[in-house]
């Protein structure tokens, strides 16, 4: 009998120990996980968000001259590469609606402000738009929009 309960205890032994050793490792591993998870989402971004239409900032607002441009680009457009592909995207699937836009006014809206393409009153017109305004001039040859 003796013999007996020497085995059933020194079987009940390693099982607690291999529990205690069970639920050690996973309260452990639980603590790891919550501290990495806690401090990845304490440090900064690499890159910020983009900003939103009412979080861009005024400084693309002030005026300032138009970049020189050569003969050779007569295609320049005012509007950032990143925001428009340009009419030309446009043209391959839509040939018929890309001619009648080449014959509307619009299709010269972001043209280069010069003397040639300039129809509109720069001598200090404004426009009012909801609480903003914007003051038409032209300095030393060049256009200007100042908001």
């Amino acid at each position: 009998m003796n013999g007996s309960n020497l085995s059933l205890t020194h079987n009940a032994i390693p099982q607690t120990q291999t529990t205690n050793r069970f639920f050690h490792l996973l309260r452990f591993s639980a603590w790891l996980f919550v501290t990495v998870i806690f401090f990845t989402s304490c440090t900064k971004s690499p890159t910020p968000p983009p900003q939103t239409a009412t979080e861009t900032s005024t400084d693309s607002l002030i005026a300032t001259p138009a970049p020189k441009i050569t003969q050779g680009d007569s295609t320049y457009s005012n509007i950032r590469p990143r925001d428009y592909v340009g009419p030309e995207a446009c043209e391959e699937c839509h040939q018929e609606n890309y001619a009648n836009w080449q014959e509307h006014p619009h299709s010269r809206m972001n043209m280069l402000a010069t003397e040639e393409t300039v129809l509109g009153d720069f001598d200090r017109a404004t426009l009012t738009y909801g609480n903003r305004k914007a003051v038409f001039r032209k300095r030393n040859g060049e256009f200007f929009i100042e908001y």
